[in-house]
């Protein structure tokens, strides 16, 4: 709620229409997991944009989630793809060009 009073006060509240996304961040401090609600907001396409596209690919059964790596975490030999139904069941692919990045990469895991 007090994000959308902060946003609904801002002067473009009125003037923009278009995406908006709000990108928050679940992080591990000691080991206790902690959620910090607003990271940064974007006026574009956005992960959460991405989450939603995916959900009617990802099997109803199954747990979608984005991490991203350091490019030598990744082992390409272990990306794939299980399909049943033409759902996705089971991955665990880049969403980002692995083959040409330098740093990081962007993991799709469908469990």
């Amino acid at each position: 709620q007090l994000l959308m009073d902060v946003l609904q006060s801002s002067p473009i509240y009125t003037a923009y229409e278009g995406f908006l996304g709000v990108d928050l961040m679940i992080y591990k401090e000691e080991d206790e997991l902690k959620l910090h609600p607003c990271v940064e907001i974007n006026t574009r396409h956005s992960m959460g944009v991405l989450a939603v596209f995916l959900q009617k690919w990802i099997a109803k059964s199954s747990t979608a989630f984005f991490t991203v790596k350091d490019r030598n975490e990744v082992n390409e030999q272990d990306f794939f793809i299980q399909k049943t139904g033409g759902k996705i069941d089971s991955a665990y692919w880049p969403l980002n060009d692995y083959w040409n990045s330098q740093k990081f990469v962007f993991m799709l895991t469908v469990e």
